[in-house]
């Protein structure tokens, strides 16, 4: 059964309900990040859900921020998209997600050293692709050609994010030697009301509901 990791949660509804099936549950503190979490919030929507591996998403945030989130949240697990300062990060701090979005990668060489060079020191790598960038049907990944991003998938431990729908989840996960697939949080229309009229016909196929 794949794993899953439910990303840029910002509302209690998405924490409850993703909690009941995700490996990992990621919340969203990135201070560049519209919707990002203030430590006070963040606390109150972690103490609601049990099981999962908390990790807290700070992008490109300086180590500071993270520190202070880490220290005040009690979080082992983090999620960045720059390597921060290792030397002075939270002693807490035990294991580190690491986002690569693939527009900003200019050739396969570079993420096959990137992957390479940060292996040891990385929990998973999660490759961030948008819709267009990937034609299943035709076997075409921009910048990384299928057949790469199946030996990488062998290599390392990858969570692969893409909008994904009741028509590719399944055929994308077989093709991939995934540690998890990502699927992102929404926005509540009320306190306390979501739907996720969405995101029910994936969890179905993958059958994880």
């Amino acid at each position: 059964m794949i794993k899953i990791k439910a990303g840029r949660l910002n509302n209690l509804s998405d924490a409850r309900f993703f909690s009941t099936f995700s490996e990992w549950l990621g919340f969203d503190c990135d201070p560049l990040s519209s919707k990002a979490l203030d430590i006070v919030k963040a606390k109150e929507m972690m103490a609601w859900v049990t099981g999962p591996r908390i990790i807290g998403e700070f992008g490109d945030a300086p180590t500071a921020i993270i520190n202070q989130y880490a220290t005040n949240l009690m979080l082992d697990s983090i999620e960045v998209s720059s390597i921060p300062d290792m030397a002075n990060l939270a002693t807490n701090i035990s294991s580190i997600y690491y986002r690569i979005p693939i527009h900003t990668i200019d050739n396969a060489a570079t993420l096959e050293r990137m992957l390479a060079s940060l292996g040891d020191q990385i929990a998973a790598f999660i490759l961030s692709f948008e819709k267009d960038q990937i034609d299943w049907a035709k076997g075409y990944v921009k910048t990384l050609g299928l057949s790469l991003l199946q030996d990488l998938c062998e290599l390392h431990p990858i969570i692969l994010s893409y909008p994904f729908s009741p028509e590719n989840v399944l055929p994308i996960t077989q093709l991939l030697s995934l540690q998890g697939i990502e699927l992102v949080g929404g926005n509540e229309t009320q306190i306390g009301i979501r739907s996720f009229d969405e995101l029910e016909p994936i969890l179905e196929i993958l059958e994880v509901a």
